[in-house]
């Protein structure tokens, strides 16, 4: 099974297979991935490869169903069966999209969770039920549980329910009712935060902050400024040897090195992160448009990247493909696989441009553009203030909107020139 890349464990894979799930190890990484991994090795005797192969079948299975909910949103937002099945056929024959579900990583089960939530809020924009925003609140939060960027989708779901309350004045009760769960989700992520903070320091759903913040202090040189020159320069000690060991000063080797010179690393996460902290955040305000330039130049440096482009090994069992797999992997990857990082934003300002078009010409809110637009914003804004790397990987759980918004253009597209063809007849 292993031979095919099921369970294949990536960069990332160990710190999911080894999390610690007890209630005062809270907060090292969100508990559902882990959770399921757990079950996965349980279910064979606690033998890590199979475990991990079990996992990586079960991933495959659930993207395959989830085709059937994408079907079902496309042909809610376009109308048109045929444009629908080729929108499908190309996400679902996505090799990037197969290889992460085949890892060991929580990218495919992210990627399912958009997609579920995606289904539930059109449901909820057609039937305008109570329920169903209900049910699309609290799958944000299941979402967040498995990748924490998801909890943006809560959001959305608050910009949702104020615009809709302050529009549609005819909505507002079922608004109110809706903001209770939502009001319970804040709560949730206040909580969780909390008991974060109290184990690591960190008032966020996971540990990571303080290593992330550190590495733009670190590739910004802000951290030169900090006062404690002692410190400054045990780091410039530590970024001198790992340059000239060809290392990645953006890496885990290089910020676990640094994260230590604070002390506590090993044997009180807390302090250490508090300390981190302290300093990314003195770091910050010394210089904040050397932050701010950061985050842009990894729009830039990351605008052309494929998303089957990938350093985490997940390509590494093609070469045991016989040729005529490898043919098929050939036609996979270069047709229906030709996805780059820039077409998020691409998609992002068509969708922007069509939700101003729609309401100046038809004087209403076209939701679904809007909620497309609004979403990847939000989403793009999470992703580039937060991570430093790897913007293929952060920025994979825009690849449904993408798809999805893509196939809402085509479809604008098909009905102005059937208008226009029915005008000239």
């Amino acid at each position: 099974m292993n031979g095919w890349g099921l369970g294949h464990k990536a960069g990332d894979s160990g710190s999911y297979l080894n999390t610690d799930l007890s209630f005062s190890k809270l907060g090292r990484r969100v508990p559902l991935y882990p959770l399921f991994l757990k079950i996965c090795k349980r279910m064979v005797k606690w033998d890590v490869d199979m475990g991990c192969a079990i996992a990586g079948v079960i991933q495959h299975i659930c993207s395959l169903l989830i085709l059937i909910l994408l079907f079902r949103i496309l042909m809610a937002v376009t109308k048109k069966r045929l444009l629908s099945w080729i929108v499908v056929l190309f996400y679902g024959c996505n090799v990037a999209m197969l290889n992460w579900d085949s890892a060991i990583m929580t990218e495919s089960f992210t990627l399912d969770a958009v997609i579920i939530f995606i289904y539930i809020l059109i449901k909820y924009l057609n039937n305008k039920s109570a329920l169903w925003g209900s049910v699309a609140v609290f799958e944000s939060v299941i979402a967040a549980m498995i990748k924490p960027t998801c909890a943006v989708l809560t959001g959305v779901c608050l910009v949702l329910l104020v615009i809709q309350f302050v529009s549609e004045p005819a909505m507002r009760k079922k608004v109110c009712r809706i903001a209770v769960v939502l009001v319970l989700a804040i709560l949730y992520y206040v909580g969780y935060c909390s008991l974060t903070y109290r184990h690591y320091g960190v008032f966020n759903l996971t540990q990571l902050a303080p290593r992330h913040g550190l590495v733009t202090c670190l590739v910004t040189e802000t951290y030169k400024n900090y006062p404690d020159k002692e410190l400054v320069a045990k780091i410039d000690a530590v970024l001198e040897d790992h340059r000239a060991q060809g290392l990645n000063i953006r890496r885990y080797q290089t910020t676990t090195e640094v994260m230590k010179l604070f002390g506590g690393y090993e044997d009180d996460k807390r302090t250490n992160n508090i300390r981190v902290t302290e300093f990314n955040k003195y770091c910050k305000k010394s210089n904040p448009m050397a932050h701010l330039k950061f985050k842009f130049n990894n729009i830039i440096d990351y605008w052309d990247t494929p998303y089957e482009n990938t350093e985490w090994g997940l390509w590494d069992y093609a070469i045991e493909y016989s040729r005529a797999e490898r043919v098929i992997y050939f036609i996979q990857k270069h047709i229906f696989s030709t996805l780059y990082i820039w077409c998020d934003f691409l998609m992002l300002f068509i969708c922007i441009v069509m939700t101003v078009f729609k309401s100046i010409r038809y004087k209403e809110i076209p939701w679904y553009w809007l909620g497309m637009s609004g979403t990847m914003l939000i989403l793009l804004y999470a992703v580039y203030g937060n991570a430093y790397a790897s913007f293929y990987r952060h920025t994979l759980f825009l690849v449904p909107f993408v798809y999805i918004s893509f196939g809402m253009f085509v479809s604008h597209i098909i009905d102005c020139i059937r208008g226009r063809v029915i005008q000239k007849k």
